[in-house]
């Protein structure tokens, strides 16, 4: 395994859980958003995150913005805000 795969494992360990200690269900639309956001290239928006995650794997926006919250409240991911209405991950 590389290095990447291995950040990548933890992550996943992380992510999980952090589901499993607040009693919330892992879910294959969760876990499709996960693997779409870790696979994402630098910064992405909401919005980009949900077009992808729409299209390849139909989950729904809803879905989209409360696993975002949710690897947020983890720390898998960070939030960067530019401006009062652009919000980007990382």
């Amino acid at each position: 395994m590389n290095t990447s795969s291995n950040k990548l494992t933890r992550e996943k360990e992380r992510f999980l859980a952090y589901l499993n200690s607040n009693g919330i269900k892992v879910t294959p639309g969760r876990t499709k958003v996960f693997n779409n956001a870790m696979n994402m290239h630098g910064h992405f928006n909401a919005e980009e995150l949900a077009k992808t995650s729409l299209k390849n794997d139909c989950v729904s926006r809803a879905t989209v913005y409360r696993t975002l919250r949710e690897m947020l409240e983890a720390g898998i991911i960070r939030e960067t805000a530019f401006g009062d209405k652009h919000h980007h991950f990382e």
